[in-house]
């Protein structure tokens, strides 16, 4: 135990532990309600990263995580092998380095199995609504529009509704 405290507080896990414990405030903040979790898509493009249509701090908090993990395992190794002076500094950036690279790659593979899984999701929940929530649908115009110009209100049966029909048929065309 005493092996993974020293390496939790050294570097270069130190770096990640800190960026853990910001992340770890972050999504306290919003479970309480303070935040938003899509708090930071305005400002960074994860698309450029390679992360898909993630959320940013989805990504960021998971590329934390998995970064200090690596780094956790990576300082603990060294401390069990008893490197010290210039090889054990070169080796905490080789450990650093290596695992921002895996820590990036996993949560590129997860970005790239999750979003089209949570697009389709998106897709089948909005299906599932029902008619004329949200959106107009053929047969019914949205709450509060006007008629189509030339068609006068409460026409629907007999010679009206056709001609309601070859409007909408139209409207469809262009």
């Amino acid at each position: 135990m005493h092996v993974y405290l020293h390496a939790a507080v050294g570097f270069p896990t130190v770096l990640f532990s800190a960026a853990l414990v910001v992340v770890t405030c972050f999504w306290l903040l919003v479970a309480a309600g303070a935040a938003r979790p899509d708090a930071f898509d305005q400002d960074l493009d994860p698309h450029r990263a390679g992360l898909g249509g993630m959320p940013v701090a989805v990504s960021v908090s998971l590329i934390v995580c998995v970064g200090w993990l690596c780094t956790l395992t990576g300082s603990a190794l060294l401390l069990h092998h008893g490197v010290k002076g210039g090889p054990k500094a070169l080796l905490a950036l080789a450990v650093l380095t290596g695992a921002l690279l895996v820590a990036w790659t996993a949560v590129r593979l997860v970005a790239v199995c999750l979003v089209p899984l949570c697009l389709a999701t998106e897709r089948m929940r909005r299906a599932r609504r029902p008619i004329g929530v949200g959106r107009p649908t053929e047969d019914r115009p949205p709450t509060g529009a006007r008629p189509p110009a030339g068609v006068r209100q409460g026409q629907g049966q007999g010679q009206g509704q056709g001609q309601g029909q070859e409007q909408r048929q139209r409207q469809r065309q262009d």
